[in-house]
């Protein structure tokens, strides 16, 4: 029995001297912020859901505004990509790609395949592949669920996001999104950092971590909240965002708390402005056509290349 004790005394205090060790050297080589999940700090979140919203898959459509036809392709993934035409396309592998997130501007309505925002970007900047994941209608909630479906096996190298314009759609899911939100689970029972390092290796197998945000019944600051958790999702992987201020309409700017909200995350904005009439689309008057598109498109690119810019006007070849 005296043997038996002493092997357990032994055993516990090998065992206490291999926790002890452990711990020094995780608070020695990670700091606890390192180790929580992003929820869990005051700058974002983190989820591992992949059952966000997603155009259907694998179809072409062409599609009339007035006597203007503009054709559409949206590949395996859902996202807006390939050449019409010609297939896939492409001048090789991209040395970085990024994901443009947003409603139908981003996606495009009433731009034809290959010239969509995402795709200007992309031709004004070799090396870089832009993935069109824009979807119709979309609220910045739908947006969040669609980039966190998108990241799980993979970050992109940079983030477009651009301003949702359906405050409706905002209103429709605020219960749904009161609901996902609540989910969030409760931070780590211990704070000993071998824990927490152990803790955070097993993060993709533990299931969904949500934030908590203070609900609110103004759509655009719903919407700004599910943008900041997107932007802070992003940086904690590496990956800078850049944000477009879509306007309400003809010459009209976006309400100006979009910009103020993003710049103080110290998020690139881009604001344009799109006065002329050949700006928009045919019939279809609440999104830009292809020139309009054009001249976002150059907007952004010079936003993420760090040049100056000169606004061009939509009349202008």
């Amino acid at each position: 029995m005296t043997t038996a004790l002493h092997r357990l005394g032994a055993g516990i205090v090998v065992t206490l001297l291999a926790l002890g060790t452990a711990e020094i050297a995780a608070r020695t080589v990670w700091s606890e912020d390192a180790l929580l999940d992003a929820w869990e700090r005051s700058d974002g979140w983190v989820t591992w859901e992949k059952d966000g919203p997603a155009p259907q898959p694998n179809r072409t459509d062409t599609l009339q505004d007035g006597p203007y036809t503009w054709r559409v392709r949206v590949d395996a993934r859902g996202l807006r990509e390939g050449d019409f035409a010609e297939g896939d396309g492409g001048a090789g592998p991209a040395a970085r790609t990024f994901l443009a997130l947003g409603d139908s501007w981003v996606f495009g309505n009433s731009v034809d395949q290959g010239h969509t925002l995402a795709d200007v970007v992309e031709a004004r900047l070799p090396g870089l592949e832009v993935l069109n994941a824009g979807l119709v209608g979309a609220s910045a909630f739908d947006m969040l669920r669609r980039w966190q479906a998108l990241t799980l096996d993979r970050r992109p190298d940079g983030v477009l996001l651009g301003r949702p314009h359906n405050a409706r759609r905002t209103d429709a899911v605020r219960d749904r999104r009161r609901a996902w939100y609540d989910r969030a689970r409760p931070g780590p029972l211990l704070r000993a950092r071998a824990y927490l390092l152990v803790r955070h290796w097993l993060t993709p197998w533990r299931g969904p971590r949500y934030a908590a945000p203070s609900h609110t019944d103004d759509a655009l600051l719903a919407d700004l909240s599910d943008l900041t958790a997107i932007v802070t999702d992003a940086r904690t992987a590496g990956a800078p965002v850049w944000f477009v201020a879509f306007p309400d309409g003809l010459g009209v700017p976006a309400d100006p708390r979009w910009s103020a909200a993003l710049t103080a995350l110290g998020v690139p904005v881009v604001a344009p402005v799109l006065p002329d009439r050949a700006c928009w689309g045919f019939d279809d008057l609440g999104h830009p056509s292809a020139r309009g598109a054009r001249v976002i498109g150059e907007l952004v690119a010079a936003a993420i290349a760090g040049i100056p810019a000169i606004e061009a006007r939509c009349d202008e070849e």
